[in-house]
């Protein structure tokens, strides 16, 4: 009797931390760029954060994409989307 309570506890244990991992996983996921960052700004020469991290942008330049309608399209920014995130 005192093995199967011993088991019973360990197992609960186990999936008492794992849903707690899994909560504060899915927590941070769930932040936006905007509630990551807050409010930008340029300190000297560098674009920071609200809390006055330096931070850099990411993605693609969309500038020449009116120049070239036949490959932007819509089917072009869902591959994008799907395979860089």
């Amino acid at each position: 009797m005192k093995k199967v309570k011993i088991k019973y506890n360990k197992i609960c244990f186990l999936v008492i931390c794992s849903l707690a991992l899994m909560s504060l996983f899915l927590l941070n996921c769930a932040k936006t760029v905007v509630q990551e960052n807050g409010q930008l700004q340029v300190i000297g020469r560098e674009l920071c954060n609200e809390r006055k991290e330096p931070l850099q942008l990411k993605g693609m330049c969309l500038m020449d994409v009116s120049w070239f309608g036949d490959f932007a399209n819509a089917e072009c920014f869902k591959w994008l989307h799907d395979n860089w995130g």
